[in-house]
């Protein structure tokens, strides 16, 4: 029993070292926001509407949309990132878009 806490025990600590042990986002960390809705699968005319759409840099419809507590949005065109969930703080890896209103 002592070899197996040993073993495992090791196993955390070189992870840590190599950076293989994902870090959870903080509270005070600037790239972070809390997640308040994931917009799965938009539907292309809905994403042309929506307030994070940008007719010169979005030419695909995303993957998933993060929607922030502040209305900022976080752009997901792939499928293998870090799955945020609701009401935590989440790491947007392109940028929180900002949200635009029309007239």
């Amino acid at each position: 029993m002592k070899r197996v806490f040993v073993v495992l025990s090791l196993i955390a600590i070189f992870s840590c070292a190599r950076g293989f042990i994902i870090r959870s986002p903080r509270a005070g960390d600037k790239r972070t926001k809390t997640v308040w809705a994931i917009w799965q699968n938009p539907n292309p005319e809905e994403w042309r509407r929506s307030k994070w759409y940008r007719l010169n840099t979005d030419v695909v419809t995303p993957f998933k949309v993060i929607i922030s507590v502040d209305d900022f949005g976080c752009i997901m065109n792939n499928l293998d990132v870090n799955e945020p969930r609701h009401n935590e703080y989440y790491a947007c890896a392109d940028g929180w878009r900002a949200p635009h209103y029309a007239n």
